[in-house]
């Protein structure tokens, strides 16, 4: 059989027809691998040896039912991971921390030393790492790929996967310093070339195959714990409503079958109505799909998609609304765990208007992981816009541990990027959110939130022109969100300070959080960073206006797509990011965008006059930017000045001080 045919083909040739040729061929080309993982996480080789066999006999069993853009080489990654980890559980309370490797000589090569510090580390630190980052570094040194072939299998183009995989070779340092680990780039990478897989013996390569077919001995309780997790990570609760989950490689679930109302999962709401918690899944995208009554003899059906950020896997929940006087419209969720940490941001997600009632879609991007169950509450706003408790249930927690605990850093703390000079000075969370209320919705303000205070300095400047742009937060567990609902403000302080708020207050429980925080500048932009849009026309309040003109600026063709009056919709995928109640200038960056974003400079209407706007923190790397203005009545055209730049990030880790809501 042809060494270069692809992974999930073969998969597929086995899981249509048994056929032994093309598993084998998957196991000989991907062993070496698989067992270097294992090997890394086992304290011995004979375990080592049970969690490949494991993790070859699940991709066995699930061998038709991955999706058709699933990277094996990450998916086997994540696998070792789930068996190693129930295989050490299942020993807890007489595992030893042995030694990895034997000691080398004393005249061993620089290499191998580093090999030595970095091989405890690395496989909890591509496991730290994003999905797409992680595929990028197992593609390249664990499957030698060229980048071209990284392209490919990443789908986007070769410069993008350069960009990617040293980004994430980065982000790869950045972990292992954090742990006492300091290595340059070009060492890193040497290792990781030399020694990132290690042969696996002989006697397993002949012994996998069969194995994984006849899945038996001591390794069939392994397997069978595991695929229990790994089930349990893509979580389906049954309800009361028919639902259908399609899952992104295209098979459907049922996940509600026609039943009682009275359930656990269901909650009947003062208006009558009926309250259904109808399911969940940790994924990284999902669409869901609610069969309607039939007509004419034909099913009918809503959908919609949801997707998490940077690919990464998100927490999903999907709630029925159905019956009742319509007088309860649900708007937030609350997650707390059984240890009592609570977290309550904005879990944005999706609404369909069905004909029974509403299903929406929650994207729960964070939430505390360290317990064994999470109890949701589900509120909506009263007659005085306040929040009021419509239902709560208790599910078991999604992504269980154990997980290490992280040393936080004491306050002040300084990072640099540059000739930038960036101090932590303030971090607390718990306190109500009611400055810049002007900047966050009013159903939110006064709930508890996280605040941060930096002092920037930079060389040659008095006060350095900076703002933050947007905060990347994370935790030991896995959680890793970019948080959008944030403002930032510069301070009053003798000593100037910047400050961000966002909702959502950290929990106290958590020893530690790593803070990534983008600043971007205010002025001071170089010539070529900058582009005047002349003479746009001022739309009608109903009006939308397609522009299309592309402009290159600073490396990147910008497109500006299109101007809207106050009350017009956007087209996408603008239309998400509309500034309501102001007109709305709609821009796109296209191509290789690095660590560049646009900013809207000054705005001036033909009579030379200037015009309010908007430039609001918003996701870093996004492609899609809406920028909100008002012009005068008589205004008849408008000049744009638009800076596109790069940013700076400098990351921190601390714990917050817990303050009284």
């Amino acid at each position: 059989m042809s060494d270069d045919t692809d992974d999930l083909a073969l998969l597929q040739r086995y899981a249509e027809s048994g056929c032994e040729e093309a598993f084998a061929t998957l196991v000989a080309r991907h062993i070496h691998y698989v067992y270097s993982i294992a090997r890394r996480e086992c304290a011995s080789a004979h375990q080592a040896d049970e969690v490949t066999q494991a993790a070859f006999i699940i991709l066995a069993r699930k061998a038709g039912r991955l999706p058709s853009n699933t990277i094996l080489s990450g998916w086997l990654f994540r696998t070792v991971r789930y068996v190693a980890s129930n295989a050490r559980r299942a020993e807890q309370r007489r595992r030893l921390h042995e030694e990895e490797v034997a000691h080398m000589s004393a005249h061993q090569s620089q290499e191998e030393t580093i090999w030595e510090q970095v091989a405890p580390l690395l496989n909890d630190g591509l496991a730290d790492l994003s999905h797409a980052d992680r595929d990028a570094i197992t593609l390249r040194f664990f499957e030698k790929k060229s980048h071209a072939e990284i392209a490919a299998a990443l789908r986007t183009n070769e410069a993008a996967a350069r960009k990617r995989l040293s980004r994430a070779l980065d982000r790869l340092r950045a972990f292992l310093a954090r742990r006492g680990v300091v290595i340059p780039a070009a060492a890193l990478t040497a290792a990781l070339t030399s020694h990132a897989v290690e042969a696996a013996p002989l006697a397993l390569i002949s012994g996998v195959t069969a194995a994984a077919m006849n899945a038996g001995s001591s390794t069939s309780a392994l397997v069978t714990t595991t695929l229990q997790i790994m089930t349990w990570s893509k979580l389906k609760i049954a309800g009361a409503t028919a639902m259908v989950l399609l899952f992104a490689g295209g098979a459907s679930v049922v996940l509600m079958s026609p039943g009682s109302k009275d359930g656990p999962l269901s909650r009947t709401l003062p208006d009558g109505s009926t309250f259904t918690l109808a399911q969940m899944e940790m994924a990284s995208r999902v669409n869901f799909r609610y069969p309607e009554p039939k007509e004419g003899g034909k099913q009918l059906s809503s959908s919609m998609s949801l997707v998490s950020v940077d690919a990464s896997e998100t927490f999903f929940v999907g709630t029925t609304h159905e019956g009742g006087r319509g007088k309860i419209d649900i708007g937030r969720v609350q997650v707390e765990s059984d240890e009592g940490s609570v977290f309550d941001g904005i879990f944005s997600g999706g609404t369909l208007i069905v004909s029974e009632g509403r299903f929406q879609a929650w994207r729960l991007y964070a939430f505390p992981r360290r317990g064994s169950n999470l109890t949701l509450r589900f509120f909506y706003p009263d007659r005085d816009g306040r929040w009021a408790n419509a239902a709560e249930m208790t599910v078991p927690n999604p992504a269980p541990g154990p997980y290490e605990q992280w040393t936080p850093n004491a306050l002040p703390m300084t990072q640099t990027n540059g000739d930038l000079v960036v101090t932590l000075v303030e971090f607390d969370a718990g306190g109500a959110q009611r400055k810049h209320k002007e900047r966050v919705s009013r159903m939110w303000n006064g709930l508890p939130g996280t605040h941060c205070a930096f002092t920037l300095q930079q060389t040659g400047k008095k006060t350095a022109p900076w703002i933050a742009r947007s905060l990347q937060i994370s935790d030991a567990t896995g959680n890793q969100w970019k948080q959008n609902d944030f403002v930032s403000w510069p301070g009053d302080e003798a000593e100037p300070r910047l400050h961000t708020s966002m909702v959502g207050a950290l929990w106290a429980s958590e020893s530690a959080w790593d803070l990534r925080v983008e600043v971007t500048r205010t002025n001071d932009f170089l010539p070529e960073e900058l582009i005047t849009l002349s003479d746009i026309p001022v739309p009608q309040p109903d009006e939308m206006l397609a522009l299309r003109d592309t402009h290159l600026v600073n490396g990147v063709d910008l497109e500006v797509a299109a101007i809207a009056g106050a009350k017009a919709e956007l087209a996408e995928p603008h239309k998400w990011f509309r500034n309501e109640g102001k007109m709305n200038l709609a821009v796109t960056m296209h191509g290789e965008r690095g660590d560049k974003r646009i900013s809207l400079v000054s705005v001036r209407d033909d009579q030379g006059r200037p015009v309010p706007f908007e430039d609001r923190p918003s996701t870093y790397g996004r492609r899609e930017w809406v920028f909100g203005f008002q012009s005068q009545p008589d205004a008849r055209s408008l000049n744009f000045t638009v800076a596109v730049h790069e940013s700076r990030f400098v990351e921190f880790r601390a714990k917050p001080q817990q303050v009284e809501h």
